[in-house]
């Protein structure tokens, strides 16, 4: 073996030994990373099982009330269908013939066992009607 082989031998050595200490270095920062790749892993696999923990439960919340979600657009034209209906019924209620005018009310005892009590009276159908359609009920 030449000078220039045992120069090289000593060259790799001293190159071992210089980067054994960077080496070592290395290895324990790189088990670091790999005990805090391996806490995140387990901590993202706990968030996806309890995000989809909570998203089936939202899911099942959804379908139960996917019904009456649908029912909204039918409930708001009943609304509108009553409110139409509650203002036709306060017009009829309102209207000049059935105002209270020609009504009497009586507090007697014969009065009490009838729900509605007409005598000599004269009905039309029209006001302004000179002949009476019913004439002098009791």
């Amino acid at each position: 073996m030449g000078t220039a082989a045992i120069a090289a031998v000593v060259v790799i050595v001293l190159t071992v030994l210089a980067n054994y200490p960077a080496a070592k270095l290395q290895h324990k920062y790189f088990a670091k990373l790999m005990v805090a790749q391996d806490r995140r892993l387990k901590a993202m696999a706990e968030a996806l099982t309890n995000m989809k923990v909570l998203w089936c439960s939202h899911l099942a919340a959804f379908r139960i009330l996917e019904e009456p979600i649908r029912m909204i657009p039918d409930v708001g034209s009943v609304f509108i269908e009553a409110k139409v209906s509650f203002s036709r019924i306060m017009k009829f209620l309102n209207a000049p013939e059935l105002q209270n005018r020609y009504v009497e009310k009586m507090r007697d005892a014969e009065g009490l066992n009838q729900a509605i009590f007409i005598w000599t009276t004269r009905i039309s159908w029209d006001s302004s009607s000179l002949k009476p359609t019913l004439n002098d009920i009791n």
